[in-house]
């Protein structure tokens, strides 16, 4: 079932916009959520956890400006708690890709799903930057 869901997401995406994807969204975190608790039965204290570690590596939390930490602090709150918006930011993010160990270290992330992204009342909205480092490679 998920496998098909995954496949209509793909197909209508193109076609109908985020629309579609937006209205299914509540039906899919809601199977989600069944077939986690079917196939992964982890504990809501472990996942929480787990989740808080997640979201920390992503969010700065201590970010030098006020204004910036409190935006971080409530997107942070707002990923712990599930909504939907904030898990979209942490999703579009860079993250290591496969095979860092063999030099692979190109990733931009979801730069329309970032673009794409606002915080309740418009407080914010994701934003895109590409920062070019010189690595020990």
């Amino acid at each position: 079932v998920l496998e098909r869901l995954a496949v209509l997401l793909c197909l209508l995406w193109p076609v109908y916009g985020g629309n579609v994807i937006e209205n299914m969204i509540p039906i899919f975190m809601t199977r989600m959520k069944e077939v986690r608790e079917v196939l992964l039965p982890v504990p809501e204290d472990q996942l929480q956890e787990a989740l808080y570690h997640a979201g920390s590596n992503y969010i700065p939390l201590d970010s030098e400006t006020e204004i910036c930490r409190n935006h971080s602090s409530y997107m942070f709150e707002s990923f712990l708690n599930y909504e939907m918006w904030a898990l979209k930011m942490v999703d579009a993010s860079s993250k290591p890709p496969p095979g860092v160990l063999d030099g692979h270290i190109n990733d931009l992330g979801s730069y329309d799903e970032c673009m794409a992204v606002v915080a309740p009342g418009e407080l914010f909205r994701g934003q895109m930057c590409v920062v070019e480092t010189k690595g020990f490679l």
